[in-house]
């Protein structure tokens, strides 16, 4: 069981690290075929930071059974969600869904930008597939900063069917799917798990035929103790 659950959450990663490659060979094409070297040179660069994110990978399987210890180092938290849309933008278009950033005014930040990378992809990759099949599918990343608590704040919203106030802990339990063989049911617990090593947590809002927001919320210096609540602040 326990090298099923290793295969599988690694297989989920090199699944969105092959999703950033295709986007960016995708720009590449586009470029090419349309003579625009811009939109060529745009998706090689996308290829060569997925590249990097493929050498992280094996670096990672070396020290996977252990409990991961976040990277924390100062950053700009919008700058990871905007490499996070760009890289989610191929998927959205090849499903008809729009993309929208709502990126706050935010301080600079200690967090493990990789951790922050994956758990926030996985969330919008899931986004878009909850909307997939609406005809104005809409998936809306926005950033907040929290001042009162120090809490950094990133929340995905969708406008899909939405989750039962009953099944909002089941997303999070491993191998749990609702998109049939497109899922692998690991990347929300995921998700969870490196927001949690962050000290933090994801909260579920909305409900049937209300859409789903996914709110990350962690400390944004190095947490000493684990959130037991967190607020939108000004998230809207």
């Amino acid at each position: 069981a326990a090298m099923g659950q290793t295969v599988a959450v690694l297989s989920h990663h090199i699944k969105n690290i092959l999703q950033g490659v295709g986007g960016g060979g995708y720009l590449i094409r586009k470029g090419v075929r349309d003579g625009n070297a811009e939109m060529a040179e745009q998706g090689l660069g996308i290829v060569e930071r997925n590249h990097t994110r493929i050498s992280d990978l094996v670096m990672d399987m070396l020290s996977f059974s252990k409990e991961r210890v976040p990277d924390l180092r100062s950053g700009d938290v919008n700058v990871v969600c905007r490499d996070v849309l760009q890289l989610a933008q191929h998927r959205a278009d090849e499903n008809g869904v729009t993309l929208e950033q709502r990126l706050g005014e935010l301080p600079t930040a200690h967090f493990d930008s990789e951790g922050i990378h994956r758990a926030l992809l996985n969330i919008v990759l899931n986004g878009i597939d909850a909307v997939a099949e609406h005809e104005d599918g809409r998936v809306i990343v926005q950033t907040e900063y929290d001042s009162s608590n120090d809490i950094m704040l990133v929340a995905v919203t969708d406008n899909g069917p939405g989750i039962p106030d009953d099944q909002h802990a089941a997303v999070f339990q491993v191998f749990e799917s609702s998109k049939g063989e497109r899922g692998t049911g690991i990347g929300l617990p995921v998700s969870r798990k490196i927001i949690r090593e962050h000290g933090g947590r994801i909260r579920i809002e909305g409900g049937p035929g209300l859409g789903t927001r996914f709110v990350l919320s962690w400390p944004r210096g190095n947490p000493e103790e684990p959130l037991e609540s967190s607020t939108s602040a000004g998230l809207t």
